[in-house]
């Protein structure tokens, strides 16, 4: 299978390389509807280091005629992970020939594996007379003679303790980086250049006459991708192709967002491969602590583990992550369940059960949450209905800041139940290390958090989950979120009485929407579909206060892949909610498609309620779940200490093809009339 041509589409133009990439994302207007620029010339976009780095356009092209420079327009445009494919013409010469241009430009280029830029261009005169044209290659790099050229990539300062200084190598094919040539009626030109980055001259300059002495760099590189994907993924057989797609671009996600920054970076603090939420864009292109378990998650199913080990180490070990919450130690544990790692838990347990107790009080054992920015759900709705004056966004850190209100706190029930699953991991993992005690004693916290969600936090009137206010003592009761779903996500709470709760996720009054569901009931006093706060007291929809991250009411893939990991182990005990599972993920795979457009797979960070757009311009935001959500509820693969089962959701015909489980390797397949089998 040709996983590269899989994702072909007319939209995009940024380039992908193992570690240097370009950004072409408009973002002058985050309405934009292609979200990609329009393709140009050379390596066109910010310049991707590893990092975003200050750096954009590193290299224009240009053509002129008779020294006057011609202006061309994109016609025809195909884009793939591996490569960039357009046809240009110029613009019309009206005194030569009014209706179209006569000069036509076909460009094919990529970032290679190697982390090089290639480009190969092909010039046509459709005039009926012979043209001289000039053609300049440009950068604002510094030059430094014989082709080099030298800059200091800005990059982040959470990224690199220095300005990264690096060297850049543009050699073109026999020729130099102006030169003219002259065409005869219909004659072609042909050429090929390349950048090739590089920490030293020397380094640059060979790693670009290997590529300028490649046949066919493109094949080359779409070879690349397609070994990935056959080594990696296991393999999907359906006849549901728009599932198909999503299925493979859920493990392009992982492709794109992953690289070992050291690579490109000595100076960069993160010394292995790593997992990213972006491979660009502002301060968060780094590895931020909120995506980290659901990243292990989601790589957990490659068939090489390398990635998420390499992830793991770097929590474990104390790496340059923020401090959202988050169940790591849990995450951790199911990746031992998949991969059978023992030494992997032995190193990680110390820090993980630091980790996870690290704010426990036996007296008060549930965790405080003072206000909600720390939660990575800015703004999210139950911060504020008991604070004074109620619903009132400034009693949170941006508040606080500004004009000095006093924040909220809440017993939070993700945060709670992240403690919870976590506690749940370190009992397993201490029994698997041989530390019955301590298995005891996480046990013994479990079974007190988990009877105080029971007793405390479950609204029987409303059937429904709440957060509860520190200060007054009483339940959110005013604002069901997604969150409220957050005790059956890792099967904590697993009794039919609570259920019910689930009903309100279908209903349109609550959280239903026709892609997937809402962060923020409807009805609550602070909901708002867009990214403001509007209302109800120091703000309204005259007079809104922005924030680009709001979480009371917009829909946030995060959240969805929270929610569906609750409703799928819910349904795994109780069937009859298969079928609720089963609609709101097909609602969320369609979020993925950008605009509707069933070629274009890219997940962004969040977007509005009922039409899907999307507030960001942050594609392939790998900030939720997706692989790990098909593997175990879709395709119903569980995985336990005491073996493998295999239970659908989904009544469609399938097969899950050399899927990697504790060395060994398994076939899933599921018949049309119901049976499944396991080789």
């Amino acid at each position: 299978m040709n996983y590269n041509k899989l994702f072909l589409n007319t939209k995009r133009t940024d380039l992908i390389g193992k570690n240097l990439s370009t950004v072409t994302v408009s973002g002058a207007d985050i309405e934009n509807e292609d979200k990609w620029d329009a393709p140009r010339f050379a390596m066109q976009g910010k310049f991707c280091c590893g990092h975003e780095t200050e750096l954009s356009d590193i290299l224009t092209l240009e053509i002129s005629e008779n020294g006057t420079p011609l202006e061309f327009e994109p016609k025809r445009n195909s884009w793939t992970p591996a490569y960039l494919e357009t046809y240009y013409r110029c613009t019309p010469q009206k005194e030569y020939y009014a209706p179209h241009g006569c000069i036509f430009a076909k460009e094919t280029k990529a970032i290679t594996a190697g982390d090089v830029f290639v480009s190969e261009m092909t010039v046509a005169n459709n005039k009926k007379e012979k043209t001289t044209l000039k053609i300049k290659l440009s950068s604002p790099l510094e030059f430094l003679g014989n082709s080099i050229y030298k800059a200091a990539g800005k990059v982040l300062a959470n990224a690199t303790e220095k300005n990264l200084e690096f060297a850049g190598y543009i050699c073109l094919l026999g020729c130099e980086p102006e030169f003219e040539i002259t065409l005869a009626p219909e004659e072609i030109y042909k050429f090929k250049y390349v950048f090739a980055y590089g920490l030293s001259e020397e380094a640059a300059k060979e790693k670009a006459n290997e590529e300028l002495a490649k046949k066919d760099s493109f094949k080359d590189n779409e070879n690349a991708i397609n070994s990935w994907f056959s080594e990696n993924v296991p393999a999907l057989k359906t006849e549901n192709r728009i599932l198909e797609k999503i299925y493979y671009y859920r493990y392009l996600m992982i492709y794109i967002n992953s690289f070992t920054p050291r690579d490109v970076n000595p100076a960069d603090k993160l010394p292995g491969a790593v997992m990213y939420e972006n491979r660009y864009g502002g301060w968060f292109d780094c590895a931020i602590a909120l995506p980290v378990p659901l990243q292990i998650n989601e790589a957990k199913w490659l068939g090489n583990g390398e990635l998420s080990v390499s992830q793991i180490d770097l929590w474990t070990g104390g790496g340059v992550y923020m401090g959202y919450i988050q169940y790591t130690p849990y995450s951790i544990w199911e990746y031992y369940v998949n991969h059978k790692d023992k030494a992997l838990l032995e190193r990680s347990y110390e820090f993980c059960k630091e980790f996870t107790l690290k704010d426990y009080d036996e007296k008060n054992p549930l965790p405080i949450r003072i206000g909600s920015w720390p939660t990575g759900a800015e703004y999210s709705a139950s911060f504020y209905q008991h604070t004074e004056p109620a619903w009132d966004w400034r009693c949170d850190s941006e508040g606080y800041a500004k004009e000095g209100f006093e924040i909220s706190a809440l017993y939070r029930l993700d945060e709670i139940t992240y403690f919870a699953a976590n506690l749940m991991a370190m009992r397993n993992m201490a029994r698997v290390l041989g530390k019955p005690d301590e298995a005891d004693k996480f046990e013994s916290i479990l079974k007190t958090i988990t009877e105080k969600i029971k007793e405390n936090f479950w609204n029987e009137k409303d059937k429904m989950f709440y957060d509860i206010d520190v200060k007054s003592g009483k339940q959110c009761d005013e604002a069901a979120c997604y969150n409220s779903y957050a005790p059956f996500a890792f099967g904590i709470i697993d009794d039919e009485k609570y259920i019910s709760c689930f009903d309100k996720l279908m209903d349109e009054n609550w959280f239903a929407d026709d892609f997937s569901i809402t962060t923020t009931a409807k009805d609550c006093p602070i909901y708002w579909f867009d990214n403001h706060i509007a209302g109800p007291t120091a703000s309204s929809p005259q007079n809104p206060h922005f924030y680009s991250c709001c979480w009371n009411g917009p829909i946030w893939p995060y959240a969805v892949s929270l929610v569906l990991n609750a409703l799928g182990e819910a349904a795994k005990k109780y069937p009859q909610l298969q079928e609720k599972w089963l609609v709101i993920f097909e609602k969320y795979m369609n979020l993925h498609f950008l605009n509707g457009d069933f070629n274009v797979p890219c997940i962004f960070e969040h977007y509005r309620p009922g039409e899907a757009t999307t507030f960001s311009k942050h594609g392939d935001y790998f900030h939720s779940a997706g692989v790990d959500l098909f593997m175990k509820y879709w395709a119903g693969i569980s995985v336990t200490e005491d073996g493998v089962t295999f239970a659908p959701f989904t009544t469609e015909e399938f097969a899950l093809e050399n899927v990697k489980i504790g060395g060994k390797s398994y076939t899933f397949r599921q018949y049309a009339d119901g049976r499944t089998e396991i080789e």
